[in-house]
């Protein structure tokens, strides 16, 4: 019943991974996504002291009303996102995934309170999480007047991946963007800052974040990845993140892939031309005549190469404006 009510009408739900649109030997990728609300422990907290003078059963009342809102509020989120997937396939912009006898590329696992994961195609599971994260930011609970920022965490796997793994590495990511957040945030909480990490496996993982991202660094030991991105934040928390705003590094991509400009053979190869060092990046794209791409993005080398990351992997989501 949850899942009819969280599709688009006219969509049929998935129950094997090869039906969410995957393309044969193109990309055979899933995307894991894992969602998860911050600060609520926080908030829950500002209600005992708000309303733990009332009687015990009216203090229960607020309690599970404010409960029941988060959980409405998350899962209309999470329909608006799909009701976006929707509007895409309808338009023919996502006609590069295998979607046959309307099967819905996005598959539900979890949508509980505050805490969501989905399994999606793999080259839209990023856009995914990103217009659910912007979906939630617009609304607010009916209890505490407060709105909501949450952080998402994608595993961008082959879908024979293990998928206890895959979700495993979804929840290391969501963790890493919410440490992101409370950095960025006015009172460490990660309150007002939504946030997105991910990793795309095309391999076996390392067991730790820690771990995989050892493997993102180059000859100097500098880190040559940008990871995590911010989705949306307030005040000084946005003035904070700098460059690293997902919204440009969609941007990017979009522009990266575009057949007319004609880089793809030769950002292949700048890939890994990053674990030399910067200075052999440098070298490359003066070479090549592409160092615009650098300037256009204020200098930031790192950024450049998680487009160059996602540039087969990442189709963006048109949202309808208002």
């Amino acid at each position: 019943r949850i899942d009819r009510e969280l599709m688009p009408d006219g969509f049929q739900r998935t129950f094997r991974f090869g039906e969410l649109g995957g393309t044969r030997n193109t990309s055979n990728f899933i995307a894991v996504a894992h969602i998860d609300g911050n600060a609520m422990g926080r908030r829950v907290e500002e209600l005992r002291q708000r309303f733990g003078g009332l009687d015990w059963e009216a203090y229960k009342e607020k309690q599970r009303t404010f409960s029941e809102a988060v959980d409405a509020d998350f899962k209309a989120a999470y329909r608006e996102m799909s009701e976006c997937v929707a509007e895409n396939i309808k338009s023919g912009r996502l006609g590069a995934l295998q979607l046959e006898n309307q099967k819905f590329p996005v598959r539900r696992i979890i949508t509980a309170g505050d805490d969501i994961c989905f399994v999606s195609e793999g080259r839209i599971g990023l856009a995914c999480a990103k217009v659910l994260l912007g979906r939630l930011t617009d609304k607010r609970n009916e209890v505490d007047g407060a709105g909501y920022a949450a952080c998402a965490g994608v595993a961008i796997v082959h879908r024979k991946y293990p998928f206890y793994r895959a979700y495993e590495l979804a929840e290391m990511l969501c963790s890493n963007a919410k440490r992101f957040g409370a950095r960025l945030s006015g009172d460490g909480t990660g309150r007002d800052v939504s946030a997105i990490d991910w990793h795309i496996a095309f391999g076996e993982a390392g067991d730790t974040l820690e771990e995989i991202r050892a493997d993102y660094t180059d000859a100097d030991g500098n880190g040559i990845s940008s990871r995590p991105y911010l989705v949306k934040a307030d005040g000084a928390a946005a003035l904070n993140a700098h460059m690293r705003e997902f919204q440009r590094l969609e941007e990017l991509v979009e522009r990266i892939q575009d057949p007319g400009i004609g880089m793809r053979a030769s950002l292949k190869e700048l890939r890994s031309e990053y674990k030399r060092g910067r200075r052999a990046v440098e070298y490359y794209l003066k070479f090549h005549r592409i160092a615009e791409l650098v300037n256009d993005i204020g200098g930031d080398y790192p950024i450049l190469f998680d487009a160059i990351e996602l540039m087969d992997t990442f189709i963006r989501l048109r949202e309808q404006e208002g």
